[in-house]
């Protein structure tokens, strides 16, 4: 991953008005939850999808560049919910307004939001780009965690989800 700096720059931001917010969510890293401690990750992955605000989303195929042997099929990440699918455990978003955006801004602390947002580089012109944590960047480093996500049943549900993904996008019969 990338070099990490504070980025935010609260007078672009509050003139902004959350573009960036609006256009789609940020990723969180296995960080963000408690990793490397695999237990604490868990406990704090639940608590965040009981909240109903956070969800997983995926990388379809494998994220690892050049990985032959070993691959995956897809790698889950967490993120905040978008406005109107609050509550789905599972969703793959291209586009919608953060769940956490208030009048106000984030509901979370700096510090709190995740990397994908944290890792956001604010600009006058407000085309805010990844510095850091982008989609494919985080899903790699959830790789590691996904057997002891399945273990603890929070991947439950997964295929029903990719299997219904078609009439989702309206090419189902």
């Amino acid at each position: 991953m990338k070099r990490r700096l504070h980025l935010v720059s609260d007078k672009l931001c509050t003139k902004c008005g959350g573009r960036c917010c609006k256009t789609l969510p940020g990723a969180a890293e296995p960080k963000d939850f408690g990793a490397p401690n695999k237990k604490i990750l868990i406990a704090r992955v639940s608590a965040a999808l009981a909240s109903s605000e956070w969800c997983f989303d995926w990388w379809e195929g494998d994220p690892r560049p050049g990985r032959r042997r070993e691959r995956i099929e897809r790698a889950y990440f967490m993120r905040p919910a978008v406005k109107g699918h609050v509550g789905e455990r599972f969703h793959p978003a291209w586009k919608g307004e953060c769940a956490l955006l208030t009048k106000k801004g984030c509901s979370l602390e700096y510090g709190e939001r995740p990397v994908g947002c944290r890792g956001l580089k604010p600009i006058p012109s407000f085309d805010c780009q990844p510095a850091y944590g982008d989609k494919r960047e985080v899903a790699i480093l959830w790789v590691p965690y996904l057997g002891a996500l399945r273990e603890a049943g929070l991947l439950d549900g997964a295929e029903h989800v990719h299997a219904n993904m078609l009439g989702w996008l309206g090419l189902g019969s």
